[in-house]
């Protein structure tokens, strides 16, 4: 495919910024300053054969593709149109463009090796997120991988990017992932040609591995078709290795000792979604992106809940208490002048008369104290 070509009237393609066997990405213009990125895949689709299992696949995916963008999300690339190229028929979609690293930049230095836990937290919440939006409309993004995730450099968010492998149909996307797919993030049902909801929850699990242990759970150590076939076995076989050894081992020796030990303090919680994410049965993971974001808001809000919440709570708390007592003091100090000026014998039969000490007992209960 030649670097200069017509994407759609209207599209100005301003030159590639990342190529590889599953399309390119180029950097499109339209009129205006309104910059885009364009996912361009490498097959053609034959147009004048509309009865093509490859055309209608393509467009019953541009179709569900479209739900994404329904209801906007955060986490999600904005899809701002798709279709195929005025010369070659080539499918195409077009994305917002993202600036900022992605999550393979950020672990390159002079980065550190691995991510804070805070952090990592920060990513699992948000890329749970934007799997659980892309689940609900339909949509397997199949491509999950750290280079297709960048940190917004303008909100502050994790995004999702690239899907390309959504609009591919299933004989093009099996050839694809065969011969050019990410091996390193891939299910291991991806290496027989399926796909489904739970592959992308597993390439979910390969990203908060090597971003807790500085690596995925098999690298790939060169691009020949031998070292990729053993890293596809590898997932289909092989037990990952202990993501907290990797942690320790990892950890920069710059750090000092205490933020050393306090990062090797990661919730247990994290460590056994991604042992379910990572799981060879697909039956046996979380079901799709909305089960895995439920759990993940459960274990995070109990976590919270127990400690930092409440204890934000409890300190808020004593310090009303506090000014309560004060003011009770006070209260108490006013009463004891006053109480020379009040006829002893008088007794209001309407009244309930209650005594100080046990007046202010309940006024103390029910203000917590």
């Amino acid at each position: 495919m030649g670097k200069i070509f017509t994407i759609t009237e209207g599209l100005e393609n301003m030159g590639a910024i990342r190529t590889g066997g599953q399309g390119s990405v180029y950097k499109g213009r339209r009129q205006g300053e309104i910059i885009s990125a364009v996912k361009l895949l490498p097959t053609p689709i034959h147009t004048e054969d509309q009865q093509d299992k490859n055309y209608r696949d393509f467009y019953n995916e541009v179709e569900k593709l479209k739900k994404v963008n329904e209801v906007p999300n955060p986490n999600v690339v904005k899809i701002l149109s798709s279709g195929l190229t005025e010369s070659g028929s080539f499918p195409f979609i077009e994305m917002e463009f993202i600036e900022g690293p992605d999550l393979e930049d950020l672990l390159q230095p002079p980065n550190d090796p691995v991510f804070s836990i805070q952090e990592l937290i920060k990513v699992a919440n948000q890329l749970s997120n934007a799997l659980a939006h892309c689940h609900k409309v339909g949509i397997k993004h199949g491509d999950i991988k750290s280079n297709n995730v960048k940190f917004n450099a303008h909100t502050g968010n994790y995004i999702l990017l690239d899907f390309g492998l959504a609009i591919m149909s299933d004989e093009q996307r099996r050839t694809s992932l065969r011969h050019a797919g990410a091996v390193e993030f891939m299910a291991p049902e991806q290496n027989e040609g399926q796909m489904f909801f739970q592959s992308d929850v597993y390439s979910f699990g390969v990203i908060l591995f090597e971003l807790l242990a500085g690596r995925v759970p098999f690298p790939l150590n060169d691009r020949g078709e031998t070292a990729r076939n053993r890293v596809m076995l590898s997932h289909m076989e092989e037990t990952p290795p202990d993501v907290l050894e990797l942690r320790r081992n990892n950890l920069p020796q710059s750090w000092p000792a205490d933020r050393r030990e306090s990062q090797m303090r990661v919730p247990a919680w994290i460590v056994d979604i991604i042992a379910k994410c990572l799981l060879k049965d697909p039956s046996r993971r979380f079901k799709d992106g909305l089960d895995l974001q439920q759990n993940i808001i459960h274990n995070y809000t109990a976590e919270t809940g127990n400690s930092e919440v409440l204890a934000s709570r409890y300190n808020v708390l004593q310090k009303e208490n506090k000014d309560l007592k004060e003011k009770l003091s006070i209260l108490e100090s006013r009463d004891r002048n006053q109480e020379s000026r009040i006829t002893k014998n008088y007794v209001n039969p309407n009244v309930i008369s209650l005594s100080k000490p046990v007046y202010y007992g309940i006024l103390l209960c029910l203000f917590g104290l």
